[in-house]
């Protein structure tokens, strides 16, 4: 009988192998997954933090900003006609 055991073994070897070779695979993929998903967090926050700056830079604006941005409104030249 042993070699029974040793073809028994070597079933359980392949089998094994065949399980690992597939938790590998899908360990894969989720790292390609969780990659995508730091970029997009990344792009995320960046967008966060430019509407965070374009609020503050409205609700409290420095003179160099009050003069140049566009949601400030401009004097109109009064004309003499």
């Amino acid at each position: 009988m042993p070699a029974q055991r040793q073809y028994c073994a070597s079933q359980h070897a392949y089998s094994n192998m065949i399980v690992l070779d597939k938790a590998m695979a899908v360990l894969t993929s989720m790292q390609g997954q969780i990659e995508n998903m730091q970029g997009t967090v990344k792009e995320l926050a960046e967008k966060i933090e430019a509407i965070q700056n374009s609020e503050a830079e409205v609700f409290a604006p420095n003179s160099q900003v009050a003069e140049q941005s566009e949601l400030f409104p401009k004097e109109i030249e009064k004309s003499n006609k």
